[in-house]
Formats: structure tokens, sequence, C-alpha cells
């Protein structure tokens, strides 16, 4: 009996699901069903949720209008006495330019920052596969090798803060954004080692299974954030008025938050048993150049992607405040509205990879197909919602009658945009399962930066349909990318690799990989 029917027939029968396997990763689900995909999911679903939120709540307080006090030293009717008045004015520490100068210095950070995040995204694979096919303790062994990335990434990140106002005054943004746009991505690069550190600590826990901590985590820094907001924005509770740079400082200081739960977690007793998270510290170069082989893919895609994105914002950023600021609006709606379907393509890459790491190849493609049909029936859903309620959408987050107007037609594009992406995300998440991370780099590349970003610079500019023409542009993109990967799904050589677990010996060995009963 081969070691696929082994695996298959010793599983717990589970009535309606494939053919009763019972699922090995969530225990009382079935194997490949949607209910062992939303059980793994959906904490997913809401630490997404509440990370993307650091951005929304950013936006949403910069678009207030705040009374500030101003302490003014005058004089008394030559009594010889100078007192102290307390005189309140309007002060532009918020408003539209500062709304749209954070919004594209949140794009542009990012931007900056997927490479070396997307790079540490390949831990879960990783985790996974050898999770599945009885390698536990080297599980540990991985996370150390994304960890001693950190530090160069963060070096790296601090040099690309320190020249970023060279990059915005080459390619950017009108005078009115362009210095709380500055202002804003210096903080978040200066200040993105405990981003990177949960990252890589993130994509372990739901390489096992675990992503229920994540999510308690994430909560917890986004209530955070939106305390520290108030409190540096506003200048209260005796902190100093620091506007976009205050929003900026909140979201740094909540990652540092997230990163030391995360370490704690990581480094519990249980964890250190089972997965070898503090006897796998040494550098491991075998190992080290196999996670960069499957991991540098994936962080090029997400540069790529990412660097489209922002030449997108940078572009419509020139058309004007009201029109960026309706752009801002508009995509962190689209931000939060396809996060469950990035939930399900991390859920998707965990159980894939694991179901191939125990050699259940139909059990993965079950749970491929599932994922399709879940996020599918997702995204028109969120499309019609965004069709019906499309002006009191935008209205929640800016006043102005143009941002509303402008905002509301972007919506429009947005609904039919997301499924597209919910194609991509799902043959994305299960080729990344597989291991198979180059493929999807190169179609990104060729999407982003010969459709994408060209026809978005000619449809907006040359042909004359401004920011129209712009979004229009963006679905010829996602169109391309999801045509382009799904006939790579479609096309099934991920059904039959297993490359991510780890071979009988390495020379770096420092662990032993004897299956873990």
């Amino acid at each position: 009996m081969s070691r696929h029917s082994k695996d298959r027939d010793i599983g717990t029968k589970v009535d309606g699901d494939l053919d009763g396997t019972a699922s090995t990763l969530v225990s009382g689900t079935g194997a490949g069903s949607a209910r062992e995909l939303w059980l793994l999911s959906y904490p997913i679903v809401v630490s997404m949720v509440s990370q993307a939120l650091m951005g929304v709540v950013d936006t949403f307080f910069l678009g207030w209008t705040e009374q500030a006090p101003r302490v003014s030293i005058c004089p008394f009717s030559g009594n010889g006495f100078v007192g102290v008045e307390a005189i309140v004015e309007r002060l532009p520490i918020v408003g539209t330019a500062q709304q749209g100068g954070a919004g594209i210095g949140a794009v542009l950070s990012w931007t900056l920052m997927s490479f070396m995040i997307g790079t540490l995204t390949a831990v879960t694979p990783f985790v996974a596969q050898n999770n599945g096919s009885g390698h536990r303790r080297v599980c540990g062994s991985f996370v150390w090798q994304a960890l001693y990335l950190v530090v160069p990434f963060a070096l790296l990140a601090f040099l690309m803060g320190w020249h970023v106002h060279d990059f915005l005054i080459l390619v950017g943004p009108t005078e009115s954004i362009r210095p709380y746009a500055i202002l804003y991505t210096k903080i978040r690069l200066f200040g993105a080692a405990p981003l990177f550190v949960s990252f890589a600590l993130v994509s372990f826990l739901r390489g096992i299974g675990d992503t229920k901590t994540p999510m308690w985590v994430s909560v917890l820094a986004n209530v955070t954030n939106v305390v520290l907001n108030y409190l540096l924005i506003f200048g209260k509770a005796g902190f100093p008025a620091m506007g976009v740079a205050g929003a900026a400082l909140a979201t740094v200081l909540s990652s540092g938050f997230g990163a030391l739960l995360y370490l704690t977690v990581s480094l519990s007793s249980r964890l250190r048993r089972t997965y070898g998270t503090l006897g796998g510290w040494r550098f491991a170069p075998a190992r080290m150049k196999r996670l960069l082989a499957v991991g540098a893919p994936i962080g090029g895609n997400w540069f790529l992607e990412n660097g489209s994105w922002a030449f997108f914002a940078v572009l419509v950023s020139r058309l004007g405040p009201r029109q960026m600021a309706a752009h801002t609006v508009v995509l962190q709606l689209m931000h939060l509205s396809f996060l469950p379907s990035v939930a399900m393509l991390i859920g998707t890459t965990t159980l894939v990879a694991h179901y191939l790491g125990k050699k259940q190849v139909e059990v993965a493609q079950e749970t491929a197909r599932t994922s399709f049909k879940v996020v599918l029936g997702y995204a028109l859903v969120v499309g019609l919602v965004f069709l019906v309620a499309r002006h009191r959408l935008i209205g929640l987050f800016n006043r102005d009658p143009v941002v509303i107007a402008v905002g509301s037609r972007l919506l429009l594009f947005t609904a039919l945009f997301v499924l597209l992406d919910g194609v991509y995300l799902i043959a994305v998440g299960t080729l990344r399962g597989a291991g198979d991370t180059t493929w999807p780099f190169w179609f990104t590349a060729i999407s982003a930066w010969c459709i994408f970003a060209p026809l978005a610079y000619v449809l907006a500019n040359v042909v004359g349909w401004g920011i129209y023409g712009a979004w229009t542009a963006l679905l010829f993109h996602g169109g391309f990318l999801a045509t382009a990967l799904f006939l790579r799904y479609r096309k099934g050589e991920w059904k039959h690799a297993d490359s991510l677990v780890e071979p009988v010996a390495l020379p770096d060995m420092d662990l032993g990989t004897r299956p873990v009963e």
C-alpha cells in the first residue's frame, strides 16, 4: 500500500467530506471542506482587517477638523506684568491635504518594504509542508533564518527612508500633499524592524495552523493604535499635537507592541518543545538558501505589484488633492473588502502545503476548489454592496461633495476588480503552497509594468480620461493576472510538488529530522 493510500485510510471518517477524510490540521472538520478552510482562515480575516484598520484609522482621524489650543504671551494694560492667555485657533494638522499625504505615504512605505515582507512570508509554506510531513523540529530553524534577515532588511528600509525626500521630489505629488507624504513615509520606514519581526513570526504560527494567536495580537495592536492616534495626532493627555507624524508614529509603536507579543508566544515552552523555536537558533546556510529561493520571488512579486500601485497613487496625486483624497478613501475600502480573500489565500497556502507534505494530493486539490468557490461568492456580495451603497461609504470618510462624487464612481470599478482579484489570489495561494513562486513573479512583472503602469499613464494623461482612465488600466491588470495564474493552476504541475519538505540530510543539519509522532 502506498504512503498516500495509508494517509487516506488512517483518517477519522467525517460524513459529507472528501471520501470521509478528516482534517489533520483543523480538528473536527473534513479535509478539503469549506468548514476547514473557514475555521483556519476566519482568524486571519480578523487579524488582517485589524491590521488594515491601522491605515483606515490614520485616514479617518486625519480627515477631521480639530480645535487646538495655542498659548500666547501678551502684556496687560501697563501693569508691568506678563500674562498668559490661551487662544484657540484652527491649526492645519488635519484636513484633505494631510489625509492625501498620509495615504500616499502609506502606499509608498508599504511598497518599499514589500520585498522584505514578502520574502519573510515564505516561512509559512516551509513550516506547513514540514509540519505535515512530520519534520516538526525543523520548523523553528526556518523561523530563525527569517529573523536573521530582519537586520539587513531593517537597515535597507532605514536607508530608503533617509532618501525618500529626493524620490518624492523627483516623481512626487502636488506641493500641498508632498511634505505630509515625506514625513509619514520617513517615520514608517525608520520603524520597519518590528513589522518585519511580526511577519516572520506570524508566518510561522500560520504554518503550524495557529491563526487565532495572530488574530488576538493584531486586535490588541490595533486598539493600541487607535488610542495612540488620538493622543499623538491631536495632542491629548499632555502629548504634543503631531498631526501626520503622530499618525505614523502611532502605527510604528503599535507594531512594536505586536512584535513583543509574538516573540513571547513563539518562545513558549510548548512551541519550543514541539517545533524547536529556541533550539533552532543556529544560522543554517542551506536552509537560508532554500528559504530565499522560494521567498525572493514572493518578495519580488510583492514589490513589483506594490510598486505599480505606488506609481498609480503618484499618477493620481498629480491630478489634485480632491482626486487623491477620493482615491485614498476608495483604496482603503477596497483593501478592507478583499482582506478576507487574502486571508483565504493564506489559509489555502497553509492547507495545500500541509496536505502536499502528507502526500494527500486529492485533498490539496479539493482545498483549492473549495477556496475558489468561497472567495468568488464573497466577491459577488462585496461588489453588490459597493454598487448600492457607494455614496454613503465615501461620505463616511470625507464630506467634500467632489470627493464623494469621484469616489462613488471609483467604487464601480472596484466592484468588478474584487472578482478578478479573487481568482488571482486563490491561484497564487495554491501555487505558493507547492513552492511554485517563480511563475507568479514573472506574470506580475509583465502585468504590472508592461500593462498596468504604462496603460494608466496613457489613459489618464494622453487620452485624457483622468482618474477614471487610470482605474480602467487597473481592470486590465486584474484581468491579465487572473487569467494567467488560473491557467497556471489548471495546468496542474503544482500537484506533484513537495520541494519544501526537509531532505534526509543537509550540510548544516543541526536538528534531527526524525518525524515527531
